[in-house]
Parts: structure tokens; C-alpha cells; sequence
């Protein structure tokens, strides 16, 4: 490529000095400038300062300020403030805002376009669509949603024409393209997962990556994406997906990672800092800069606590509960995680809230869709936490529905209002931008009806605020000075071998073993192996890839095999069913995470939310009650997949050769149908099924663990709160192993139990699993007129098994307590009383009551049990009812433990004999609180008197 010195060249082309000053002569000049590529760029590369590049067809040129080259981009011969790169990116962004502003409607106009988000555009050759055309021109637009592309050759390429038509036109504004989560192995036909590829490097799904619970790999991750994405022509992540998933049912639980508070807060931090840092050469972060993208984090404040695991993409989803008043564990994955980066960039800077409606969260009584929500948008996200970046809309969410239950307009809790409204609602809340709206007419409207009633000043205000935010997303990725492509590049960089690669280690890390008789270890399978996909006994693609894998060691019939391989997807479904509602019914149905039938006679009588509006009435329905009790669901997918799968089964039985499962699987589930036939268990979230031959054979020892619990049966999923992780009563398999967050299995047993490992101290044993706070906390309450403090609950020195600690969330106030109060449990009515000793409050006036369900509570790893509680009832000093008092999260009961129960699972049986004997021949360790409970005769010491007497008391027993 020849290279110039460009005085004559910026001579010729800049006709008006302006702010530039004279040029310097050639000897000062700090700058060299390129002839154009073969795609018409033109390259300027400034000492020590940024490099430009431009379109030879777009009509910019240079303008020269002490001895460096800008690029005039509105084409006006002025060195305008948003085009100096020595400044600010805010700075220049609130320049270019209030300059589009000045400008009159052509600039609100142009700024309406930067509101605008494009539906999904398909990129399937270099030349740009009619419909992108019209959109980029028309309509001002700058903000794509690419979604298939043909080759990253052809995204390349079409990126350049892109921007070289947004540099033509206007402020020169460049197209912010983006992408949904595309670097998952496999991806559904479900809308919000549109966009995979194959070109690029393959990782787990989010929830895969949560199970290898390795913070610095996800930032690797998050570093690859952004550098694929980024050779791509992408500059903003629709993602990644952090909702906190509470309720193991949610469709999209394969999106976030997991249940858990600590880790997801953690996981989330790291892979924004992955996506929107640079690093050098020596892996220093440098903030922003060539391989950063905008992370768009979703969905606030929390999508994962869906009515029955129902999701909101669909009008019968459109509602999140919180039964155990956990709003807060959900926000603080935001607020602590993507909103406290550590790599120089901050916060994440978009967040895109979701379309449930969180019921009965909005103090001001407003039941609607979350990002019409002044409490969530204005006064949390703007002012509470005091975010200042990009909030766009999910997609669609302005559109009317077409159906109760088809896919279509997302307008939750606004259906009766026109879509124009629903447009200044929005904006009135602090939204910036809209999903999936391509044009402008609409904002346009919410203008002029803003300055009707608000006036010019305020109105064009909240456009140059919106304007601001929008543009530094651009400006900070560097799009302004150099926003084009070396297609022969991107073609190197994207899915490289060394990205490849440290994908599929990823993949490998994800793997999770959840039982194994021995068949998995570093010697391999002996002999021939016979293979199959229990969804499809008949897939070919399957048998090929067997036979590939195996070699000569692959078995084609049961009957020359030494063990069997059975590849078997998780079950799912349900949720509505059309039918149901056409036959007068309320069209609500279980969802079920087992493979047979399942008749849900343990399910609410009436559904928590409940909130008829004229959109149902318009079919002539009005559903009130969205319970599905006693309902019965089958998904023939499911119960063709359990009898394939025990077909196979009793093949080899037949043949007496064992079995290994792996378990395909997006949500948990319910393991009581396969797991007492299979000999060793794999679970894999999107991944290859070669990462899972790999372990099965023994090429790389397994080292995930459960990223969220396994259910005993759908009693317990229907027992736990949407909305509180850590609340299930877990599977337990016929080795006495439960499989419970953080639960996973390596060649030497349990994973941190029989091996030591960091990560489950971390996360399992040291109490940061946090997601149902357990933490003692303050609490409020109105007691008398003008009277107000707070307390803290804590633990008295003096705890038994009947004492608990209560943590209660509310923003009441209360009288001023002087010391801790005192907290007794009655069995005999499942009521907690709090005493206290304030002035005027006798020692026992019951100031709160609250109840609870012994039966479905998770042991914690010291012996305690957290149990979801419900308030019941709230009173103050003169015996009046406290009203709008939040309620509790959980209690702990404490040190409620049986002798010998070192498995903690609320008995002791021979598992807990075999424990203890490995323990005295030291195979294992047991940490404080188990070497009490097995201290069986309590004279300080574990021997084999206590094995003896737990072993007689089992026989007695």
C-alpha cells in the first residue's frame, strides 16, 4: 500500500479553515495518509494519535489542527468538537447531541433515528438490503440488529458499505451494528436466540459457562467474543443475559448463569469486563479501545422469577412474582456485578429491561411491563443507581398482540393505551432507545406531544440526554475516526484455531459428572462402544459422528458391545396450551422438567398474579385465576425420548454391560426416571457431543459442578418461589449423593469434599451462595405517630434448634431498639414471635408473625436450615396491624441436626456410616460441623466407638 505525506491532498480538498488554523507545512505535519483499498477506504494514521479511516465516496475530508488529520464528518470545513478524537468521548457526544438540537427538526430527527433499533437483519452478501437502505436514509437510523450471516467475508464487507453510507449523510454518525448471543455450540429456532453461525468460536451457553464456576474464564470468553465480534463489524452485545434464574422452569435459564447470587454477580462482572476492555499485549487493561464492544446487559431488573417458570415473550408469561420478596437478589446481579467492573470501563453501558411485569413490585400500584415503569427506570435505574448509559427496550414491546398466546407485540400492562402513548410513556420513564422499531414517526409524535405539554427547553433536554448517551456507545468503540474492516483480517481473526481451541476447553470445563460407578476414569473404555441418541434412535448425523469418534472401537449393534453411550436430551415443556383455551378453559398448563406425565396436584390454588384487563376481554375471556392445578401435561417429545431411552436400557441389561448418560440439558431436572439405571452421568449445556465423548472416555477428567439444583420431583419445583434460588428440595441418586448447587464429581469422588477445590469454598461452603439472603440485615416498621428507627436481627449468644434469625426487607420505619431482639419458634402452630424490651413494648407483645414449611428447605453446609417464610402478620406497639410491611426472605434454623448426619440431609443412614469410615482412614474430610454431628458419644474425638454406636443405632432403628 503506498503512503503519502497529505499537505497537498488536505490542501485541495478543505475549502474553509474555520477552527482548524493554518496548515502545518509538510515537515510538521503529523500524519500519513493511504491511497484507497480496493473498497474505496482511505487510511490515516496520526503520530501517537488515532487512526481514520474514511470512504473515498462518502464527500469527507481532513481538516488539520496542530499538525494532525480529523475528519470533517457534517462535511461544514470547522473542526467541530465532536470530531476532535483528542477529547472526551462524553464530551464530544454532549457536543454532537446539543449541536443536533440547535439544528432544529432536522436534528431531532436524526437524534429519533439514534432511538431507533432495528428489526433483525440478515446479512447474506455485502450489498446493502432495500429495507436497511430505506431505514439508514429515511428514517436516520444507526443502530443494527444483524442476525444470519452469510460468511465472515461478506459481514466484513457489507460493514464497510454500511458505514460508508452513514458517513455520506448528515453528522456522518456511524452504524452501531449489533448482535444477540451467538457463540453458544447449538442454538434454537426460538426468537431471541436467532443468530448462530458456526463461523465462529464455540463456547457453552452462559449457564455452561456458570458450571465451570471460573471467573477468569469467562473473561477469556468475554475477550474472545468481543474480538470475533468486532472483526464482524458488531460494536454492542445484546447481552450477556444475567437474570438471576430463580425458578428452574424459565425457557431461558441456558441464557443466565444460574440461581446463585455471588456467582452470577461475579460471572456477570467479569464478562462485561471481558466485552468492553482492552488489553495489551501483555494482558494490562487500557479501558476502551480497538477490541471493546458495548455490553448490553440484560434484563433489569431481573426476567428469571416468571409465574410458573412461564416466560414473557408470550401474553400468558407476562407476569414475574415474588412470593419470597427477593426482588433485591435479582437487582444486585446489576447493581454489584455488571454496574462495578474492575477493568477500567465502569459499568456495562446498556441495559435492556425485560418485558414481565413485576407484580405488585411497583410501589406506586402500577402493574406494568418493566421498562414502562417510572419506579424501575426513573427512580431505581436513573436514581437509585444512578446509571447513565443506554436503556433500550426489549424488542417489540410498543406492538399490539395478535393472540393470547402467539408471539407478537409485547406491550404487557399497556395494551389498552395507543401505541403512541405507549412511545411517550416510555421515553418519559428515561428509555432511550426502542427494539425492533425502524421508524420514526411514532417518536416524532412523543416530541411534539412533549412540547405541547412540556415545552421546547424541557423536550429538546431529554432528547440531547438521550442523544449524549447514545453517541458515547459510538464514540467510546472508536467507530467515529475508524469504523471499516480489513475483510481478509476479520476472515483470520474469526474462529480462529487458538479461539477454537480455548472454546472447546471451555466446553470440557462445563461438563458436569453426576455419577459414576467407575466406568469414567484416566484408563478409558475397554473394548467396543455402542452409541445412540435416545431422541432419535434413526439420526444419522448422530451415528456418524459415534462412528467417527470410536474408530474400530465402535460397536454397531448392542450385541458386539462392552458399554453403552445413550445421548438424551433434558425434558421440557408446557406452560399454555391452545387448546385448553379454546375448550373454555383458562389455557394454562404445568411446565414439567420430568419426561412422563405430570398432573400438578401440589400446584397454588389461585395464581399469585391476577390482573384482568380489556386486551382479554376483547376474546371474551377474562382470566382471572392462572392457577393449573390438577392439570395434567404430556409432551410426547419427552415420553418418546424416556422410552427409547429404557428401551435401550434393557438392551443393556440384557447384555450386562454398563451405561453412560449424557444429559443434553438447558433447565434442571427431575433424574428419579433415568438416573437409577444409567452407571455414570454426564450434563453438558450446549455443547458438542464430542466435549462429552471426551470425558466419558476418560481423555480429560471432569470438573463442572451444578450451576443450579436438580429437583427430587416436580412437588418440590412447585414448592419452591419463583423467585428465591437455593429453596428445592434436591434429587438425591442411589449413592446417596445429592445434586445440589455446586455438586459435581472428578475421578476421586465429590468434587471439594474428596478433593479440596477453591471454587466450592468459595461458593458452596464459605455462605457466598446468596441468591435467598441468609445474611443478617436491618429492618423497619411504623410503630406510633413521628416515632421512628431501626433495628438489626441478628443471632442471640443463647440459640437452640427452636431460635432463628429472621431477615426482613422493608423500607417502613420503626421505634428505636436498644438491644437485639429475642425470637422464639412454636412448633406447634409454625409461628415465630419476636419479643423486644423498648420502652413502652411489655416482653412478649408479638410484634411479628411469621410461618414456614419445614418439609422443603435446603441444609446448609454448617448444620443449618434455610426456609423460605411468608408474613403473616405484622403488628405494632399498641397491637395495631403494621400495614405494607415487606416480607421476610428466610430464617435459619440453627444447629437443628441429627447425630451422625455428616451428608447433612436431615437423617443418618449407611451413607453416613460409609463417610464417617473414610473419614477415620482420612479418604475424606469433614469440616467443623460435621466432626461434630459424628462425635456420636460427644467425648471430643471421633473413633470407632462412634462408628459402632451409629452403626447399632441403625440396626435398632
Amino acid at each position: 500500500m503506498k503512503i503519502k505525506k497529505s499537505i497537498a491532498l488536505v490542501m485541495a480538498a478543505v475549502m474553509v479553515m474555520g477552527l482548524c488554523g493554518a496548515f502545518a507545512s509538510a515537515a510538521d505535519a503529523k500524519y500519513t495518509v493511504t491511497e484507497p483499498n480496493d473498497q474505496g477506504i482511505i487510511y490515516v494514521y496520526n503520530e501517537g494519535g488515532k487512526t481514520l479511516g474514511y470512504s473515498k465516496d462518502s464527500g469527507v475530508t481532513l481538516l488539520e489542527n496542530d499538525g494532525f488529520a480529523f475528519k470533517d464528518l457534517n462535511k461544514n470545513g470547522v473542526l467541530d468538537t465532536y470530531e476532535d478524537w483528542r477529547l472526551a468521548d462524553d464530551v464530544r457526544a454532549e457536543a454532537l447531541a446539543n449541536m443536533m438540537v440547535a439544528d432544529g427538526r432536522t436534528g431531532i430527527e436524526a437524534i429519533s433515528g439514534l432511538m431507533l433499533y432495528s428489526s433483525h437483519t440478515a446479512v447474506s452478501s455485502e450489498n446493502i438490503a432495500a429495507a436497511t437502505n430505506t431505514a439508514l436514509t429515511k428514517e436516520h437510523l444507526r443502530h443494527v440488529l444483524v442476525t444470519n450471516i452469510a460468511s465472515p467475508e461478506v459481514a466484513a464487507k457489507w460493514s464497510n458499505n454500511v458505514q460508508a453510507f452513514a458517513e455520506s449523510v448528515e453528522y456522518g454518525i456511524p452504524a452501531n451494528n449489533s448482535s444477540d448471543p451467538r457463540h453458544s455450540v447449538s442454538s434454537s429456532n426460538v426468537e431471541y436466540e436467532i443468530g448462530s453461525t458456526g463461523a465462529l468460536s464455540q463456547w457453552p451457553a452462559s449457564i455452561g459457562l456458570a458450571a465451570t464456576f471460573n471467573e477468569g474464564l469467562v473473561k477469556e470468553a468475554g475477550k474472545i467474543v468481543s474480538k470475533e465480534y468486532r472483526a464482524l463489524g458488531i460494536t454492542t452485545s445484546l447481552g450477556p443475559q444475567i437474570d438471576t434464574s430463580s425458578d428452574p422452569r424459565w425457557t431461558r435459564v441456558n441464557g443466565t448463569f444460574g440461581e446463585d447470587e455471588a456467582l452470577s454477580t461475579n460471572l456477570t462482572r467479569a464478562y462485561v469486563d471481558g466485552y468492553q476492555t482492552t488489553y495489551d499485549a501483555e494482558g494490562n487493561p487500557i479501558g476502551w479501545g480497538a477490541d471493546s464492544i458495548n455490553a448490553m446487559v440484560k434484563h433489569w431488573p431481573g426476567g428469571g422469577a416468571g409465574e410458573g417458570g412461564r416466560d414473557a415473550h408470550y401474553n400468558y408469561g407476562k407476569f414475574s412474582v415474588f412470593p419470597a420478596d427477593n426482588l433485591a437478589s435479582h437487582m444486585a446481579v446489576f447493581t454489584e456485578g455488571a454496574f462495578k467492573l474492575e477493568d477500567g470501563t465502569g459499568s456495562a453501558t446498556a441495559v435492556m429491561p425485560y418485558y414481565t411485569i413485576s407484580y405488585d413490585q411497583d410501589p406506586t400500584g402500577g402493574n406494568v411491563g418493566n421498562s414502562y415503569s417510572r419506579f424501575f427506570i426513573t427512580d431505581q435505574l436513573r436514581g437509585k443507581y444512578d446509571f447513565k448509559g443506554v436503556v433500550c427496550t426489549d424488542w417489540n414491546i410498543v406492538y399490539d398482540v395478535s393472540s393470547p398466546y402467539s408471539f407478537g407485540g409485547m406491550c404487557w400492562g399497556m395494551e389498552n393505551v395507543d401505541i403512541t402513548d405507549r412511545f411517550i410513556r416510555l421515553i418519559s420513564t428515561g428509555v432511550d432507545q426502542f427494539g425492533g422499531v425502524n421508524e420514526i414517526a411514532n417518536i416524532m409524535f412523543a416530541y411534539d406531544k412533549s412540547v405541547e405539554d412540556n415545552g421546547l427547553t424541557v423536550t429538546n433536554q431529554m432528547w440531547a440526554n438521550s442523544g449524549k448517551r447514545l453517541l458515547t456507545n459510538i464514540f467510546q468503540t472508536g467507530l467515529f475516526e475508524n469504523p471499516y474492516l480489513d475483510p481478509a483480517k476479520t476472515a483470520e481473526i474469526v474462529g480462529n484455531s487458538d479461539f477454537m481451541s480455548l472454546g472447546y476447553d471451555a466446553q470440557l470445563k462445563s461438563v458436569v459428572m453426576l455419577k459414576n460407578s467407575g466406568i469414567i476414569s484416566d484408563k478409558g473404555i475397554t473394548g467396543k462402544v455402542y452409541a445412540a441418541n435416545a431422541n432419535n434412535l434413526n439420526d444419522n448425523s448422530a451415528k456418524a459422528l459415534f462412528q467417527s469418534y470410536f474408530g474400530d472401537n465402535y460397536a454397531e449393534s448392542v450385541e458386539d458391545a462392552s458399554a453403552m453411550f445413550i445421548v438424551i436430551n433434558a425434558p421440557s415443556g408446557g406452560g399454555y396450551d391452545s387448546g385448553d383455551f379454546n375448550r373454555g378453559g383458562n389455557g394454562y398448563v404445568p411446565m414439567t422438567l420430568q419426561y412422563s406425565s405430570y398432573t400438578a396436584t401440589t400446584a397454588r390454588e389461585h395464581s399469585i398474579a391476577s390482573n384482568p384487563n380489556v386486551y382479554w376481554e376483547r376474546y371474551g375471556y377474562d382470566v382471572e385465576n392462572r392457577s393449573y392445578k390438577d392439570k395434567t401435561y404430556v409432551n410426547r417429545s419427552n415420553v418418546n425420548a424416556l422410552n427409547n431411552f429404557n428401551s435401550l436400557i434393557e438392551q443393556a441389561k440384557a447384555k450386562e454391560i454398563p451405561v453412560i448418560v449424557y444429559v443434553r440439558a438447558s433447565n434442571p431436572m427431575v433424574f428419579s426416571e433415568i438416573e437409577p439405571s444409567a452407571d455414570a452421568i454426564l450434563v453438558g449445556y450446549n455443547i458438542t457431543t464430542q466435549a462429552a465423548l471426551d470425558i466419558a472416555t476418560g481423555k480429560v477428567e471432569p470438573s463442572g459442578m451444578l450451576p443450579m439444583q436438580q429437583p427430587a420431583n416436580m412437588e418440590a419445583v412447585e414448592a419452591q418461589f419463583e423467585d428465591a434460588g437455593h429453596d428445592m428440595e434436591c434429587y438425591v441418586d442411589a449413592a446417596g449423593n445429592k445434586y445440589d448447587f455446586g455438586f459435581g464429581l472428578n475421578y476421586k469422588g465429590v468434587i471439594g469434599v474428596d478433593s479440596e477445590d477453591a471454587r466450592y469454598e468459595k461458593y458452596v461452603l464459605s455462605g457466598e451462595a446468596t441468591a435467598t439472603t441468609i445474611k443478617g440485615g436491618s429492618t423497619t416498621g411504623k410503630c406510633g405517630e413521628g416515632e421512628t428507627a431501626t433495628f438489626d436481627v441478628t443471632y442471640d449468644s443463647r440459640i437452640d434448634a427452636s431460635t432463628v434469625r429472621v431477615q426482613l426487607n422493608t423500607d417502613l420505619k420503626m421505634l428505636k431498639v436498644t438491644s437485639d431482639f429475642d425470637m422464639e419458634y412454636n412448633p406447634a402452630n409454625g409461628k415465630v414471635i419476636i419479643y423486644s424490651p423498648i420502652d413502652g413494648i411489655k416482653d412478649g407483645d408479638v410484634l411479628f408473625t411469621v410461618t414456614y414449611d419445614l418439609n422443603v428447605s435446603p441444609w446448609l453446609p454448617n448444620g443449618q436450615k434455610l426456609v423460605p417464610i411468608k408474613l403473616l402478620q405484622a403488628t405494632d406497639m399498641d397491637n395495631e396491624e403494621i400495614k405494607g410491611i415487606g416480607t421476610p426472605g428466610a430464617i435459619i434454623i440453627a444447629n437443628e441436626y441429627k447425630p451422625g448426619d455428616v451428608n447433612l440431609d436431615g437423617t443418618f443412614n449407611n451413607i453416613d456410616l460409609i463417610l464417617i469410615a473414610r473419614y477415620l482412614v482420612e479418604l475424606v474430610e469433614f469440616n467443623d460441623y460435621q466432626k461434630q454431628v459424628a462425635d456420636y458419644n460427644n467425648d471430643g474425638v471421633i473413633s470407632n466407638k462412634d462408628l459402632v454406636l451409629i452403626a447399632r443405632a441403625l440396626v435398632e432403628a
